[in-house]
């Protein structure tokens, strides 16, 4: 998709090469753009689910390779219910879209943060170590303790992170979304913003289930 044929010969034959290479390059804009409304957020453009799991299985694949460990975050937005509720699905769209661009500036390019639904986030951190997983998870933090201006209102939220380590919390891409959950919710549960998962939380977990 989207080779172009030489434009040369007699003119009906250059008109005909050349109405081709035209349809190729439209062809190529449409496949771009349903490839990205496949793997896009609309709302806030980082990728989505879809993708930030295929990113997950080739950081699995990376690390195996390399024996290099790598973070899991769940990052879950605390009072984004009641913004939605009192203020409007609007001022909630326009929340999510700041949140996100916080989230990008403070992380590496070869970091992933993704959108995962409603007001959940994804990131994965490749090539971290526990220690430098909580000081990334910290930094996220703090970077959404400033008060959010949309609309002329300031908005003040916060948010819980759980956090999933390669290969200390599993080596399946599924086993590690669901420890970053628990954990996610522990540190929600506990009010301490970030939480590693341990398996002492798995029976607070079912409790709550």
């Amino acid at each position: 998709l989207g080779e172009h044929v030489v434009v040369e010969g007699s003119t009906e034959i250059a008109e005909l090469g050349a109405g081709f290479n035209s349809m190729t390059t439209r062809l190529k804009e449409l496949y771009e753009s349903l490839e990205s409304l496949a793997f896009t957020d609309p709302l806030t453009k980082l990728p989505n689910r879809t993708l930030f799991h295929d990113r997950l299985e080739q950081a699995i694949e990376d690390a195996k390779r390399d024996y290099k460990p790598f973070a899991l975050f769940l990052m879950d937005l605390d009072r984004f219910k009641d913004i939605n509720d009192t203020l409007g699905h609007q001022v909630g769209d326009l929340l999510l879209q700041q949140v996100a661009a916080r989230l990008r500036s403070k992380l590496r390019d070869i970091d992933t943060v993704a959108r995962m639904g409603g007001d959940e986030f994804a990131i994965l951190l490749p090539a971290v170590s526990d220690k430098h997983a909580t000081m990334a998870a910290r930094m996220l933090l703090q970077a959404l303790r400033a008060p959010f201006r949309i609309q002329e209102q300031s908005l003040d939220i916060g948010a819980s992170i759980g956090v999933a380590l390669y290969p200390d919390h599993g080596v399946d891409a599924n086993i590690l979304i669901q420890r970053a959950d628990v954990a996610m919710y522990s540190a929600k549960h506990a009010n301490s913003g970030h939480a590693l998962y341990d398996s002492k939380l798995d029976q607070h977990n079912s409790t709550r289930l």
